[in-house]
């Protein structure tokens, strides 16, 4: 069994190669942009996952899909490899993700049966949508 302690999207993440501590930048919550569709020019995904013990295979592959609204943009396999440990990370940069119209992007982890592990919604926001108040 396969169980995500964090799934989250990202602009970039920094891997420290001497001491492998990972440095995480600029979490996407919302996306306000001018018009729609939308070229994202680069995002990062950053999946930290575990096994249980009773989990013999080190090898794994799992989907990784996104979502914009109902609209299906991506449909990845990942091949992860525990290694002989309990837990690793994967870290999967995008370059160039379209998305077609405000509301929601949907990134979800799943098995290969399409069990889903872990998820990360971002908002997508048009700018003239957003009120700003002046006193």
């Amino acid at each position: 069994m396969i169980k995500s302690k964090l799934f989250v999207v990202a602009d970039r993440a920094i891997r420290d190669s001497e001491s492998g501590n990972l440095s995480i930048i600029n979490i996407l919550d919302d996306v306000i942009a001018e018009a729609y569709p939308l070229l994202i020019a680069r995002l990062t995904i950053i999946a930290f996952i575990e096994k249980t013990k009773k989990s013999a295979d080190n090898k794994i592959n799992l989907k990784f899909i996104i979502k914009n609204n109902r609209l299906l943009i991506g449909n990845h396999t990942i091949k992860v490899d525990f290694r002989d440990k309990e837990k690793t990370r994967a870290i999967i940069q995008l370059n160039g993700v379209p998305f077609h119209e405000p509301g929601k992007a949907q990134f979800l982890l799943t098995t290969e049966e399409d069990k889903e592990i872990d998820s990360f919604i971002v908002n997508l926001k048009l700018r003239n949508e957003i009120k700003v108040t002046t006193e």
